[in-house]
């Protein structure tokens, strides 16, 4: 049974290898292009504002999370005492 799954794995192998490589590159007219838009955008938009109110956004969450997770313990430890 083993000897099967090896053959089989072998050949499903030594077809992968045949493939060519993947060769990917990125235009860098996108890349200039998407740092414009950005560029324009951030002159727009108060980031610093934006940057805070999600700051706090991420605080209130983290903070919600562990109080669920002390909760979780407090009723675990009840359960076993």
């Amino acid at each position: 049974m083993v000897a099967i799954f090896t053959t089989v794995f072998k050949i499903a192998y030594w077809f992968l290898d045949k493939l060519p490589g993947l060769d990917f590159t990125m235009p860098t007219d996108i890349v200039e292009g998407a740092s414009f838009i950005l560029s324009s955008v951030a002159f727009f938009l108060p980031i610093n504002s934006i940057a805070l109110l999600f700051s706090i956004k991420l605080l209130v969450v983290q903070f919600r999370q562990l109080v669920a997770f002390f909760k979780l313990i407090k009723d675990f430890v009840g359960m076993i005492f």
